[in-house]
């Protein structure tokens, strides 16, 4: 413990309780606190900030106009910097702005400081920008920016309504050493945390959601951990039918396999075979697509004669680029198959 003078003792702790009393200077991460400044007035990348990382308000909190107007800019810049287009924060007097993000957590009687970014502007708005290209991906309903908060409580064990519709994550057991190590990731443009893909794919062998902001999470890992390794991986934020990755293909034919039984079956189904076999499906892809094409017979005799010619023209395009199914699928290749598989299924 270094001696601090009274004076400084002050200033510091006045200076901590004016961030941590401004809402929209202040956001939790797990059992973290992260609080931010700029060295000059920088009021839409702070807000831009506040924005990515915390939960978005909702209908009930009351906000002022002028509050709505930050909102929209915010999400204005986050959008330019997600597509590339976002602009330099320079100051009046041409000096370039500097931030500083600082995370705190409790320890015993004391706070320790879990995460400390000093950053120019211009290359804070880099780093956002990587991380929201390297996190995008196209969905039917929702175009929303994934804030940190909702990937990290994606982690969580997945809770559904009596119709079998997600309702919410259950955040329990997340990992609060999660949240702060992706906001470092994200702050730093370094690696996504290892335990991040492996969690997001376990959660979905365990309780079947294949949701939007898992799969996000999912192809983030996958894109930027590659490209830091000098092998980049280019993945698309939609279906890819030039895409001849065996792991990727076969999750393209296991939601085509999913779709045709649901069609055939006209949606009355107790289990579906995506909820039998997609954990097998994605781990040991030889083992199951027999059993699953023998099955998928059946299914296509129940349709009628064009949609039957339909779909085995479908299959047929997929399997082509296929030579065999994989023995086995490792961790990131288990990302590849719910990529395909969520493509396919948007797709449809």
């Amino acid at each position: 413990n270094a001696p601090v003078g009274v004076a400084t003792a002050f200033k510091y702790t006045n200076a901590l309780n004016y961030l941590l009393n401004r809402r929209d200077r202040r956001v939790l991460l797990g059992d973290s606190t992260v609080v931010f400044w700029a060295d000059h007035p920088s009021n839409v990348l702070e807000d831009a900030i506040s924005a990515m990382f915390a939960e978005p308000m909702s209908n009930e909190d009351p906000i002022i106009e002028e509050d709505q107007e930050r909102l929209r800019e915010a999400a204005l810049l986050l959008n330019q910097l997600r597509d590339g287009t976002g602009a330099t924060e320079i100051t009046p007097d041409g000096q370039s702005t500097k931030f500083f993000l600082l995370g705190l957590s409790p320890n015993a009687s004391r706070i320790s400081v879990r995460l400390w970014v000093e950053a120019d502007a211009a290359e804070l708005q880099r780093r956002l920008g990587q991380h929201l290209r390297d996190i995008a991906l196209a969905d039917n309903w929702n175009d929303e920016i994934l804030t940190l908060q909702r990937i990290v409580r994606a982690t969580g064990r997945a809770e559904r309504d009596p119709k079998g519709k997600l309702k919410k994550f259950n955040t329990e057991n997340v990992s609060p050493q999660l949240a702060g190590d992706l906001a470092r990731s994200v702050l730093t443009g370094a690696a996504y945390p290892q335990s991040l893909l492996a969690t997001m794919l376990r959660r979905i062998h365990s309780d079947g959601e294949v949701a939007y902001v898992r799969v996000a999470a999912i192809k983030a890992c996958l894109v930027r951990n590659s490209r830091l390794r000098g092998n980049p991986l280019e993945v698309s934020k939609m279906l890819d039918t030039t895409n001849t990755d065996a792991a990727y293909c076969c999750g393209r034919a296991f939601a085509m396999l999913a779709k045709i039984q649901t069609d055939s079956a006209d949606g009355e189904l107790n289990t579906t075979i995506k909820d039998r076999y997609f954990s097998s499906a994605s781990t040991t892809p030889a083992l199951v697509f027999p059993r699953l094409f023998r099955l998928n017979q059946h299914h296509l005799a129940k349709l009628e004669h064009g949609s039957r010619i339909y779909w085995e023209k479908q299959l047929g395009e997929v399997l082509s680029k296929l030579s065999v199914f994989p023995r086995l699928l490792s961790l990131e290749d288990q990302g590849k198959f719910v990529l395909g598989y969520f493509h396919q299924r948007q797709d449809l």
